[in-house]
């Protein structure tokens, strides 16, 4: 498992690969897949750090070499690649890498110089080694889409050579005995409806207060979208305290401790807050459905009723606000947006 770990950091992950808008056709069905080895070894030019990947979405190659008498630990290679191509046909890697001296400029605020050094291929077999590895996430649902993905990875075993030829200095021939290497797949299917639906639950409450330590005014928000945020700002006359908070919301009490900090001098802890308070029906329906532009908003529920308190502590001194319906308004609403795509 280590080894596999190690080949996803080298290799890397596919980029999303799901468009960002949603068009009304057939499901969406799509595949990248990409190959790489990656080796670090001695060889007669120096110590070698090499790297090839190829994918659906081009290539990359690369070399650095440490010549003898540096230290591939502590010191900078002292040749890089410049320019490079690869190639790979499932069971064949090449590269041709054309590669640089880098020289520091003798003025430290001037770049390095870089003059040509040679060039360096790879020649490389590439088998399956063992099974094919599922990595695939569980299907999951955005809305009224659902969204399959696959993430396979195959170990491959790396039979083949590194060739350095240098303009200056040893050339070199080694095997590329050893390298990590490997195919990654990344696979999606996603149904594409004609019209975007997301709907759920929402827990909603604003309070205010006027005080003598300042204007206070604390916002909760507690959704099945993945929302759960309170945010608590105390405005004064020479400063703005906010506290911010993940509260214990639900449709019958409301729970968070705040620790203040000063946003524009960055002082944290200079005071804290707790709020808590119970929760209830108020029988006062809330039934609103709207349009706009291309979209169409749906929100039922109710209004809340609010009994508890604001504790603030300043400066050592505590202050007890109520939380009432006088203070606050809180909603428990049922929320649904339907977006119709266009063309559709």
């Amino acid at each position: 498992m280590r080894r596999v770990l190690g080949l996803l950091t080298v290799i890397g992950l596919v980029g999303a690969i799901l468009p960002a808008t949603v068009a009304a056709a057939k499901p969406i069905r799509d595949a990248v897949s990409q190959s790489g080895i990656f080796c670090e070894f001695p060889t007669d030019a120096g110590f070698a750090n090499v790297f090839v990947e190829v994918s659906d979405l081009g290539s990359f190659a690369s070399l650095a070499l440490w010549t003898p008498g540096s230290d591939p630990e502590f010191d900078l290679p002292n040749i890089i690649t410049d320019q490079s191509t690869a190639a790979f046909d499932g069971e064949r890697l090449t590269a041709t890498l054309q590669l640089v001296f880098v020289e520091e400029s003798e003025n430290p605020d001037e770049p390095p110089i870089f003059t040509p050094a040679g060039t360096a291929t790879v020649e490389a077999i590439l088998t399956p080694s063992g099974e094919n590895q599922d990595f695939s996430s569980e299907p999951f649902r955005d809305g009224n889409i659902w969204i399959r993905q696959g993430f396979f990875v195959q170990l491959l075993s790396v039979e083949g050579t590194l060739d350095i030829d240098l303009l200056e200095g040893p050339d070199a021939t080694t095997a590329l005995t050893g390298c990590g290497a490997g195919t990654t797949t990344q696979t999606l299917f996603a149904t594409n409806p004609n019209a975007y639906v997301l709907d759920g639950d929402q827990l909603f409450m604003s309070c205010v207060w006027s005080t003598e330590i300042g204007d206070i005014e604390l916002l909760a928000l507690n959704d099945t979208f993945g929302t759960t945020f309170s945010q608590l700002v105390i405005a004064q006359a020479e400063r703005v305290l906010v506290g911010l908070t993940g509260p214990d919301f639900s449709e019958s009490a409301y729970g968070a401790t705040y620790d203040l900090f000063d946003p524009v001098s960055g002082e944290a802890n200079l005071g804290s807050a707790t709020a808590d308070a119970s929760l209830a029906p108020s029988g006062d329906r809330i039934n609103d459905h709207e349009w706009v532009g291309g979209i169409r908003f749906s929100v039922v529920g109710q209004h809340l009723t609010v009994d508890g308190t604001l504790s603030v502590t300043l400066d050592g001194a505590t202050t007890v606000l109520s939380m009432d319906d006088a203070t606050c308004e809180a909603t428990d609403l049922r929320v649904k947006v339907i977006e119709k795509i266009a063309g559709s």
